[in-house]
């Protein structure tokens, strides 16, 4: 059940994913549109868990400071992701940034004395050679890249990881009411700052009301917010019951294989022989890690 549990949460984070770099081709005009965008539907992700915790905000002195450790690297890591597919291939960019997983396994092995069995070890050596197939198969469309592209992806590697880190740490400690809480904090503070980065931005560039209530507006926000609101709520609640050495790798490798086949499918990104290794060699690496 648990591990059906983390493929459901790997599937939410993709749909809000493939929803927000929908809205990127559809929809986005300017800078000031994607902000305002990313904070409306982090705001409701906000709201939702603040009604799933029942309408009350529990967390004692170390959970808020986490959540607002989480809510400041939440909305940087938001901004850097978005630039990321704005300037290089989607299928690239979630695989290296879902390579993070390194990041949450490492805290658990040197903190929490989590052992690591013979299958996830090979599970994890599957993932890096999916990360370093996806680098390969990038090359052929090297000079579609731009440079920024490169320390923007590296700079979502460590949020995303740092993100992870964060919610390992409390899920282990709290409850399923303080859980909820801290992601009602984290994401409420995500949104306020994207917000504030929204109103730096011009106001001739800045979205009009009839902007934000176009249907499809509204259903990308819907979909992104769900894919927030599922995703970090199931794999936080499973902390608890898998070790983080299998539970990241399986989410975030499922979410690197997801977001690479609806990159190519959706997106209609060039599918290559070494590509479709890639998300084979994935896909194995999933099902290794559940053995």
């Amino acid at each position: 059940m648990e591990i059906l549990l983390a493929l459901t949460s790997a599937l939410s984070h993709s749909m809000g994913n493939v929803s927000l770099r929908l809205y990127q081709t559809k929809l986005q005009r300017t800078t000031a549109d994607l902000r305002l965008f990313q904070c409306l539907y982090i705001f409701a992700a906000s709201c939702a868990y603040f009604l799933l915790c029942g309408g009350t905000v529990q967390l004692d002195r170390t959970g808020v400071l986490l959540a607002i450790a989480y809510g400041v690297d939440l909305a940087a890591c938001f901004m850097a992701s978005a630039a990321c597919y704005l300037c290089g291939p989607m299928s690239l960019t979630s695989i290296i940034t879902n390579a993070c997983v390194v990041l949450p396994i490492v805290v658990g092995c040197v903190w929490y004395d989590e052992v690591m069995t013979v299958a996830q070890i090979l599970g994890c050596v599957l993932l890096a050679v999916t990360f370093l197939l996806s680098g390969l198969g990038g090359k052929q469309k090297q000079g579609k890249i731009a440079l920024r592209w490169y320390p923007m992806v590296l700079l979502a590697f460590f949020l995303n990881g740092m993100g992870a880190v964060l919610l390992n740490i409390y899920g282990r400690v709290a409850g399923a009411a303080q859980r909820n809480s801290f992601l009602t904090v984290g994401y409420f503070l995500a949104s306020v700052l994207l917000f504030a980065v929204f109103l730096t931005c011009p106001k001739q560039d800045r979205p009009k009301v009839t902007y934000l209530l176009r249907p499809a507006f509204l259903l990308f926000v819907v979909m992104s917010s769900m894919g927030s609101f599922i995703g970090n709520g199931i794999l936080m609640s499973l902390n608890t019951a898998l070790p983080a050495s299998l539970l990241y790798p399986l989410v975030n490798g499922g979410i690197g294989v997801f977001v690479a086949t609806a990159s190519w499918v959706v997106f209609r990104e060039t599918m290559t022989l070494s590509r479709l290794l890639t998300i084979l060699v994935g896909l194995s690496a999933i099902v290794v890690l559940n053995l």
